[in-house]
């Protein structure tokens, strides 16, 4: 195995000058996945990263200097009454 990993694409996170976009299961246990919000808020993040690394498109803010949980969840929570608020109208 270890043999491998000179070879190996994965090496040390500190070490990385590309891009690394990482998803998770939703065998956590602690993220409801399964909640539409979510569903959403995973789908945006998604194509903003590909927007900017790929594509060349401005970054958004939590990808240049991330984003605390709490804020996170305040975006969500603002992106929901939004479209509630415009989904009524």
């Amino acid at each position: 195995m270890t043999a491998l990993r000179p070879e190996s694409a994965m090496g040390p996170p500190h070490a990385m000058t590309v891009p690394l976009l990482l998803e998770a299961g939703d065998a956590d246990g602690i993220v409801g996945w399964r909640q539409k919000k979510n569903q959403i808020d995973c789908q945006r993040r998604i194509l903003a990263w590909f927007g900017h690394y790929l594509k060349g498109e401005p970054a958004e803010t939590w990808i240049t200097e991330g984003q605390s949980y709490l804020d996170r969840q305040a975006e969500v929570k603002r992106m929901t009454e939004k479209k509630w608020l415009t989904s009524t109208s």
